[in-house]
């Protein structure tokens, strides 16, 4: 494969960019990671999102607390454990971009968000004005042997920016 980029003349621009790059530790989101790389400029601007969902259901959780299955206690520190997860999944891509001096630190921004990706991406993307959206082709999610993931799909169809799907 020879790899294209989207904006050919990316290294002349004078205007700052802004991605947002969706991660979620896959192999298309280390595609959609390597398809920024290629595009980014040092006065560009990168917001790393990584989306994810509480694992359990609301009903679950109130009946694991109604029948003392587990404390309110315990299901705080579950939902901690999934909030520093995604920290550490979006420290470790930043550490990437500062490590091969693609962008200083200052210009990198952190998103964990809880909520389905499906929608999340967008209203991010929309928060930040961001100029171009990166998403892998498909994720972890249970119909991962698609050609193009839900989520992806959901982005294309309801972002107001460019979106970019790495395969």
């Amino acid at each position: 494969h020879t790899h294209r980029t989207l904006c050919p003349s990316s290294a002349h621009r004078d205007t700052r960019m802004r991605y947002l790059l969706c991660v979620d530790g896959s192999d298309a989101a280390r595609k959609a990671i390597q398809a920024v790389e290629r595009q980014i400029t040092p006065k560009d601007e990168l917001y790393i999102l990584h989306c994810w969902n509480d694992p359990l259901s609301t009903l679950e959780v109130v009946v694991l607390s109604m029948t003392g299955a587990a404390s309110s206690a315990e299901l705080r520190e579950e939902k901690a454990e999934w909030e520093r997860l995604s920290r550490e999944l979006i420290d470790s891509v930043a550490e990437l971009f500062v490590a091969e001096k693609k962008l200083p630190p200052e210009n990198i921004h952190h998103v964990s968000v809880q909520g389905d990706p499906r929608s999340v991406v967008a209203e991010v993307a929309e928060k930040h004005n961001i100029e171009l959206i990166v998403v892998g082709s498909r994720g972890l999610g249970r119909l991962a042997g698609l050609v193009i993931g839900s989520v992806a799909q959901a982005v294309l169809a309801t972002s107001s920016c460019s979106v970019l799907v790495a395969r």
